[in-house]
């Protein structure tokens, strides 16, 4: 009996640790930092921009919900893993190319605001991807060993294997930085921390379009206006506004944006007054202090 009991108590204690809170900022801090790309073969692609942008709308289309109420989606992780697994004509054509384009040279002849859209896409449709061939996981951190999912180089664009992190904070951010005149400075867009998934119900929202240069301004504040409407993006108390780790997490990035629509900022208050709905009160202080939820955001 003792040790049925000991054992009882063994998984129960493991049960509860599962369901922690992940500290994201830690788990980046503690790992070893993203490895350099390293070169693979380019794909061949049929796809144009304009063909890709129909592809990749026609794979949101099939796999992406919003939710009634608020702007807010869900994704259909266990629809898209079962059509994989059973080979679904439609969903292999829609995966190869879409995968064949971003491996392609098609990047390079872009212009930047056409490299930051093609990325944001990119990005996002990997973690789905991952998630999808992983699946049945509960959190994306399964996807690969030791919660090193987003410093694993497992995504082809343009002939380099990379990482999410590398993607984001390497390929991204020199875009980002260079689109704004600074490509050796802390200039950022913060607004992309709005547009980048990661796969759980704590992110922002994933949009239901297609990310293209032409709308990009456009989407980028839509998207995090709409994100800033959600009780876990940020909430407003008596006292001061609960905001989620994503402040914490990219603090430099939300203390050195620049966009068109807002060229500069003093601290995290002129960046949140901005796309706060309704009236925000800069009297409030800010606390960071909504945890992640980690789990899927499935449905």
């Amino acid at each position: 009996m003792k040790i049925i009991f000991a054992v009882f108590v063994f998984l129960a204690a493991c049960s509860g640790y599962q369901d922690q809170p992940k500290d994201f900022g830690a788990i980046q801090a503690q790992g070893a930092s993203a490895p350099p790309p390293r070169e693979v073969p380019r794909t061949d692609t049929d796809l144009d921009p304009v063909g890709f942008d129909e592809t990749f709308q026609e794979f949101l289309d099939k796999y992406v919900v919003i939710l009634p109420g608020k702007y807010d989606t869900r994704i259909k992780y266990k629809a898209y893993s079962n059509d994989l697994k059973k080979k679904d004509a439609q969903t292999l054509s829609l995966r190869t190319e879409i995968i064949n384009y971003f491996g392609s040279d098609t990047y390079e002849g872009l212009n930047l605001d056409e490299k930051i859209a093609f990325i944001t896409n990119a990005y996002n449709f990997f973690v789905i991807d991952l998630i999808a061939r992983k699946y049945p996981i509960k959190q994306i951190f399964e996807a690969t060993p030791g919660e090193e999912v987003f410093k694993v180089n497992f995504i082809n664009l343009a002939g380099q294997n990379m990482s999410l992190d590398y993607l984001e904070k390497t390929k991204l951010a020199k875009v980002l930085k260079t689109k704004l005149g600074n490509p050796n400075g802390n200039l950022t867009d913060a607004r992309l921390h709005f547009a980048l998934i990661c796969g759980a119900k704590g992110c922002p929202i994933l949009l239901d379009k297609v990310y293209k240069a032409e709308t990009l301004e456009e989407q980028l504040t839509d998207i995090t206006k709409k994100s800033f409407a959600l009780p876990r993006i940020i909430q407003e108390k008596s006292s001061h506004y609960s905001l989620i780790k994503l402040f914490e997490w990219y603090k430099d990035d939300f203390n050195n944006h620049s966009s068109s629509d807002l060229p500069s900022v003093s601290n995290h208050k002129d960046f949140i007054a901005r796309y706060f709905p309704g009236t925000f009160n800069s009297a409030k202080i800010l606390k960071v202090d909504i945890e992640y939820n980690w789990d899927l955001n499935q449905i």
